[in-house]
Protein backbone atom coordinates (compact mmCIF):
# COMPACT_ATOMS: atom_id res chain seq x y z
CA UNK A 1 0.00 0.00 0.00
CA UNK A 2 1.33 3.42 -0.93
CA UNK A 3 2.08 6.05 1.69
CA UNK A 4 -0.88 8.47 1.87
CA UNK A 5 -0.51 12.07 0.80
CA UNK A 6 0.39 14.51 3.55
CA UNK A 7 -1.48 17.75 4.12
CA UNK A 8 1.41 19.71 2.59
CA UNK A 9 1.44 17.49 -0.49
CA UNK A 10 -2.31 17.88 -0.99
CA UNK A 11 -1.92 21.63 -0.54
CA UNK A 12 0.85 21.67 -3.16
CA UNK A 13 -1.31 19.76 -5.65
CA UNK A 14 -4.26 22.10 -5.08
CA UNK A 15 -2.03 25.15 -5.46
CA UNK A 16 -0.68 23.92 -8.78
CA UNK A 17 -4.20 23.18 -10.08
CA UNK A 18 -5.40 26.64 -9.03
CA UNK A 19 -2.37 28.27 -10.66
CA UNK A 20 -2.91 26.41 -13.94
CA UNK A 21 -6.59 27.29 -14.17
CA UNK A 22 -5.98 30.88 -13.14
CA UNK A 23 -3.22 31.28 -15.70
CA UNK A 24 -5.49 30.00 -18.49
CA UNK A 25 -7.69 33.13 -18.12
CA UNK A 26 -10.68 30.89 -18.83
CA UNK A 27 -11.85 30.32 -15.28
CA UNK A 28 -12.09 32.21 -12.05
CA UNK A 29 -11.94 29.46 -9.44
CA UNK A 30 -13.94 31.56 -7.02
CA UNK A 31 -16.87 31.64 -9.44
CA UNK A 32 -18.65 28.36 -10.16
CA UNK A 33 -19.01 27.80 -13.89
CA UNK A 34 -20.34 25.22 -16.31
CA UNK A 35 -18.72 26.68 -19.42
CA UNK A 36 -16.39 23.70 -19.78
CA UNK A 37 -16.92 19.94 -19.35
CA UNK A 38 -15.00 18.20 -16.59
CA UNK A 39 -13.01 16.12 -19.08
CA UNK A 40 -11.70 19.26 -20.79
CA UNK A 41 -10.59 20.74 -17.48
CA UNK A 42 -8.83 17.51 -16.52
CA UNK A 43 -7.02 17.37 -19.88
CA UNK A 44 -6.01 20.99 -19.43
CA UNK A 45 -4.28 20.10 -16.16
CA UNK A 46 -2.59 17.08 -17.74
CA UNK A 47 -1.30 19.12 -20.68
CA UNK A 48 -0.15 22.01 -18.48
CA UNK A 49 1.77 19.95 -15.92
CA UNK A 50 3.27 16.48 -16.60
CA UNK A 51 2.80 15.48 -12.98
CA UNK A 52 -0.97 15.38 -13.56
CA UNK A 53 -2.10 12.18 -15.31
CA UNK A 54 -5.23 10.16 -16.12
CA UNK A 55 -5.42 6.64 -14.72
CA UNK A 56 -7.82 3.74 -15.43
CA UNK A 57 -8.57 1.64 -12.30
CA UNK A 58 -8.39 -2.12 -12.83
CA UNK A 59 -11.90 -2.75 -11.52
CA UNK A 60 -13.56 -0.01 -13.60
CA UNK A 61 -14.71 0.12 -17.24
CA UNK A 62 -11.96 1.20 -19.70
CA UNK A 63 -13.65 4.55 -20.36
CA UNK A 64 -13.55 5.46 -16.67
CA UNK A 65 -10.48 7.66 -16.14
CA UNK A 66 -9.33 9.14 -12.83
CA UNK A 67 -7.29 12.32 -12.60
CA UNK A 68 -4.24 11.94 -10.36
CA UNK A 69 -1.07 13.78 -9.45
CA UNK A 70 2.38 12.23 -9.00
CA UNK A 71 3.71 12.56 -5.47
CA UNK A 72 7.39 12.48 -4.49
CA UNK A 73 8.70 9.18 -3.22
CA UNK A 74 11.67 8.06 -1.18
CA UNK A 75 14.37 5.81 -2.70
CA UNK A 76 12.95 2.30 -3.11
CA UNK A 77 9.41 3.44 -2.34
CA UNK A 78 6.53 2.44 -4.60
CA UNK A 79 4.98 5.01 -6.91
CA UNK A 80 2.68 7.45 -5.14
CA UNK A 81 -0.25 9.42 -6.48
CA UNK A 82 -2.98 11.74 -5.24
CA UNK A 83 -6.47 11.56 -6.73
CA UNK A 84 -7.80 14.92 -7.92
CA UNK A 85 -11.54 15.52 -8.26
CA UNK A 86 -12.75 18.19 -10.66
CA UNK A 87 -16.34 19.01 -9.73
CA UNK A 88 -18.79 21.10 -11.73
CA UNK A 89 -22.01 22.60 -10.34
CA UNK A 90 -24.32 20.99 -12.90
CA UNK A 91 -22.96 17.53 -12.18
CA UNK A 92 -23.94 17.60 -8.52
CA UNK A 93 -26.70 20.18 -8.33
CA UNK A 94 -24.48 22.63 -6.47
CA UNK A 95 -26.19 25.94 -5.67
CA UNK A 96 -24.60 29.32 -6.27
CA UNK A 97 -22.17 30.19 -3.49
CA UNK A 98 -22.20 33.76 -2.25
CA UNK A 99 -18.74 35.38 -2.49
CA UNK A 100 -19.03 36.28 1.20
CA UNK A 101 -19.24 32.56 2.05
CA UNK A 102 -16.03 31.62 0.26
CA UNK A 103 -13.11 31.37 2.67
CA UNK A 104 -9.40 31.19 1.97
CA UNK A 105 -7.22 28.69 3.78
CA UNK A 106 -3.49 28.69 3.03
CA UNK A 107 -4.33 31.18 0.26
CA UNK A 108 -6.69 28.76 -1.51
CA UNK A 109 -10.44 29.32 -2.03
CA UNK A 110 -12.39 26.84 0.09
CA UNK A 111 -16.01 25.79 -0.18
CA UNK A 112 -18.21 26.50 2.89
CA UNK A 113 -17.83 23.53 5.23
CA UNK A 114 -21.56 22.88 5.63
CA UNK A 115 -22.12 22.84 1.89
CA UNK A 116 -19.23 20.39 1.53
CA UNK A 117 -20.87 18.17 4.15
CA UNK A 118 -24.20 18.35 2.29
CA UNK A 119 -22.52 17.41 -1.00
CA UNK A 120 -20.75 14.48 0.64
CA UNK A 121 -24.11 13.27 1.92
CA UNK A 122 -25.43 13.53 -1.63
CA UNK A 123 -22.52 11.44 -2.94
CA UNK A 124 -23.20 8.87 -0.23
CA UNK A 125 -26.88 8.49 -1.10
CA UNK A 126 -26.17 8.46 -4.85
CA UNK A 127 -23.60 5.69 -4.52
CA UNK A 128 -25.95 3.60 -2.38
CA UNK A 129 -28.24 3.18 -5.37
CA UNK A 130 -25.76 3.27 -8.25
CA UNK A 131 -25.59 0.27 -10.56
CA UNK A 132 -21.88 0.81 -11.11
CA UNK A 133 -20.66 -1.82 -8.69
CA UNK A 134 -17.06 -0.60 -8.77
CA UNK A 135 -18.19 2.62 -7.06
CA UNK A 136 -20.30 0.99 -4.36
CA UNK A 137 -17.79 -0.56 -1.99
CA UNK A 138 -14.57 1.39 -1.65
CA UNK A 139 -16.03 4.77 -2.60
CA UNK A 140 -19.07 4.20 -0.39
CA UNK A 141 -16.85 3.43 2.59
CA UNK A 142 -14.75 6.52 1.88
CA UNK A 143 -17.89 8.67 1.75
CA UNK A 144 -18.99 7.40 5.17
CA UNK A 145 -15.57 8.12 6.65
CA UNK A 146 -15.49 11.60 5.10
CA UNK A 147 -18.97 12.42 6.42
CA UNK A 148 -18.00 11.31 9.92
CA UNK A 149 -14.85 13.44 9.82
CA UNK A 150 -16.67 16.48 8.41
CA UNK A 151 -19.40 16.15 11.02
CA UNK A 152 -16.83 16.22 13.82
CA UNK A 153 -15.18 19.24 12.21
CA UNK A 154 -18.52 21.06 11.83
CA UNK A 155 -19.27 20.41 15.49
CA UNK A 156 -15.80 21.57 16.63
CA UNK A 157 -16.24 24.83 14.72
CA UNK A 158 -19.63 25.50 16.27
CA UNK A 159 -21.46 25.57 12.94
CA UNK A 160 -25.20 24.88 12.79
CA UNK A 161 -27.55 23.35 10.22
CA UNK A 162 -30.56 25.20 11.58
CA UNK A 163 -32.68 26.44 8.65
CA UNK A 164 -32.69 30.01 9.94
CA UNK A 165 -28.89 30.09 9.72
CA UNK A 166 -28.80 28.53 6.26
CA UNK A 167 -30.89 31.10 4.45
CA UNK A 168 -27.98 31.74 2.09
CA UNK A 169 -28.68 28.31 0.60
CA UNK A 170 -31.75 27.48 -1.54
CA UNK A 171 -34.54 25.82 0.46
CA UNK A 172 -34.53 22.65 -1.74
CA UNK A 173 -30.82 22.18 -1.02
CA UNK A 174 -31.37 22.36 2.74
CA UNK A 175 -34.48 20.16 2.65
CA UNK A 176 -32.69 17.50 0.62
CA UNK A 177 -29.76 17.59 3.05
CA UNK A 178 -32.07 17.04 6.03
CA UNK A 179 -33.57 13.98 4.32
CA UNK A 180 -30.10 12.57 3.68
CA UNK A 181 -29.02 13.27 7.26
CA UNK A 182 -32.03 11.28 8.47
CA UNK A 183 -30.98 8.37 6.25
CA UNK A 184 -27.41 8.60 7.51
CA UNK A 185 -28.51 8.63 11.15
CA UNK A 186 -30.66 5.56 10.55
CA UNK A 187 -27.71 3.77 8.94
CA UNK A 188 -25.16 4.96 11.55
CA UNK A 189 -27.00 5.69 14.82
CA UNK A 190 -23.70 6.23 16.64
CA UNK A 191 -23.49 9.62 14.88
CA UNK A 192 -26.83 10.83 16.29
CA UNK A 193 -25.34 12.89 19.12
CA UNK A 194 -23.03 14.83 16.82
CA UNK A 195 -25.89 15.56 14.42
CA UNK A 196 -28.08 16.82 17.25
CA UNK A 197 -25.31 19.06 18.54
CA UNK A 198 -25.01 20.79 15.15
CA UNK A 199 -28.76 21.43 15.02
CA UNK A 200 -30.34 18.38 13.43
CA UNK A 201 -33.81 17.74 14.80
CA UNK A 202 -35.55 14.55 13.60
CA UNK A 203 -39.08 15.10 12.38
Amino acid sequence: MQRPASYKEILDVATKAVSIFAASKELDLLVLTNRYPREKLEKHLVSADPDFYLWSPRDAPPQHRVLCYKLPRAPGEAKRGCKVNVVLPDNIGMPVILPSKVQRIDDLPVMPLLLLLFLKLQCWTDRRVTLRWYMRSKQHDEDVRDIRDLLVLVRSRGECIDRDRLQWLPTPTVEAAIVRITEFVEAFPDTTTNWRVVGYAPR
